[in-house]
């Protein structure tokens, strides 16, 4: 029976009063059951929010994954720059776009009904590596769009389609570029499968159970340089698994040996050096380690490693500079290991990945004294984290702009800074690689 988007929000709305009832968070399996259908609304909650305006995503950020949760990215992809686009349980991080109907069921996100629609990432990318396994029926007309508006138009403009489809009509069959490349490998669907994608600038190679289908260099007029991933439900049933992205980074902000390209903000009582293993080593506070350069919209990634427990420490960027140089004033990537009550869903200080004073991290993912792999992408008002390959924020900023961070939207580009958070504070910090985002 097909229930309307009344009755879907209601169902909602009661499932959420049990949530609050109980006092206890929704489990994925609640979230694998509930079907977005046509509602739009973004997976992520948006700070100080009325609680009308989230509807479904007030429930989607209360979902938390379970205490012995899995993380689908090995410590060995995630340590090479991997992040996780789907979680496993949930559609933590994904935009719904037009009506298509889209679930998890036993680890997979699912379509198979309602009409055509996309389900999109929560932030654009630049240059990367895509890899993704799909399982699709054989008449099936699907796909994976990449560097693509959030709801594409036409294939030959807005985005770059891969095609996941043993029948079409213009012969763009599974992994070739629709519109653009059409690779003459043929593929039966039917099988798990597996599809891995690498953009870097112009160039665009795709594998289908590594088998190269095609190796594309844009022409000028079709370049397109950034955007979203989008999966495609056109037709037929299909399913998507194992979701991630390595972003490939064109800057470095260290170079292991020196300080060059940052400065100690005037006034900091804590130590900044390069140590002997080639880290920054961040000691005593309060204090400011700033870069030289300003960065608007970026994906960024480094390591950091607290090196005692429950040590505060972060990431500032587009910092409002003060000019007497005695605050860092920016949204802050959080680093705090800390739980309370030693439970991994309650972070003590907004948790590492969470953007301080403003969200948590949904799971504390990460342990004191052991190198963690931290991943944010800020695009305009929206901002994705990740610690270890595993997502846990996905925030858009809806306050009024203001040039301080701390108290409304910043759109403005402004220096990173790391944080020497007080006398306690010891915390060691390396390979910081950025891409830069229009």
């Amino acid at each position: 029976m097909k229930i309307s988007s009344l009755q879907q929000f209601t169902l909602v709305m009661l499932i959420l009063s049990l949530i609050t009832g109980c006092g206890q968070s929704t489990s994925p399996s609640i979230t694998a059951s509930v079907n977005l259908g046509s509602d739009k609304t973004s997976l992520a909650r948006t700070a100080d929010a009325p609680e009308s305006s989230t509807k479904i995503a007030a429930l989607t950020e209360s979902v938390k994954p379970n205490v012995q949760f899995v993380n689908p990215v090995s410590p060995e992809l995630a340590a090479e720059g991997w992040i996780a686009l789907f979680d496993g349980t949930s559609l933590y991080g994904w935009e719904p776009q037009g009506p298509a109907e889209w679930k998890v069921v036993d680890g997979t996100i699912v379509t198979d009904a309602g009409d055509k629609g996309f389900l999109a990432s929560y932030v654009p990318y630049k240059d990367y590596e895509l890899y993704y396994e799909f399982k699709a029926n054989a008449d099936t007309n699907s796909g994976v769009f990449i560097r693509s508006a959030q709801y594409p138009k036409d294939p030959a403009s807005d985005c770059y389609e891969v095609n996941i489809a043993s029948v079409q009509p213009q012969g763009f069959f599974t992994g070739s570029i629709v519109a653009r490349e059409k690779t003459s490998q043929v593929f039966q669907l039917g099988d798990w499968m597996k599809m891995t994608i690498k953009a870097v600038g112009k160039q665009i190679t795709v594998k289908v159970n590594d088998v190269e289908t095609l190796n594309w260099t844009a022409p000028d007029d079709q370049f397109l340089p950034e955007g979203y991933i989008n999966l495609q439900r056109n037709s037929g049933t299909i399913a998507f698994r194992n979701i991630r992205v390595k972003p490939i980074h064109t800057e470095q902000l260290d170079d292991g040996k020196t300080l060059k390209g940052w400065h100690v903000v005037p006034g900091s009582k804590g130590e900044f050096k390069v140590s002997d293993e080639h880290t920054i080593l961040v000691t005593g506070g309060r204090g400011f380690l700033e870069t030289d350069s300003k960065y608007e919209n970026f994906v960024i990634q480094f390591q950091a490693k607290t090196n005692a427990e429950n040590l505060n420490s972060g990431l500032f960027f587009r910092l409002d500079e003060d000019p007497a140089k005695t605050l860092s004033n920016g949204y802050e990537y959080q680093l705090h290991n800390g739980k309370k009550d030693g439970n991994p869903l309650t972070p003590l200080d907004h948790g590492t990945g969470g953007i301080f004073k403003r969200i948590s991290a949904r799971q504390v993912v990460a342990e004191d004294k052991t190198w963690m792999t931290c991943t944010l992408v800020a695009s305009g008002p929206k901002f994705q984290s990740w610690v270890n390959g595993y997502p846990v924020v996905a925030w858009t900023d809806t306050r009024p702009a203001h040039k301080n961070p701390r108290e409304g939207l910043r759109l403005e580009a402004g220096p990173f800074s790391l944080q020497a958070h007080d006398p306690t504070t010891n915390v060691e910090f390396r390979k910081f690689e950025l891409t830069k985002l229009k």
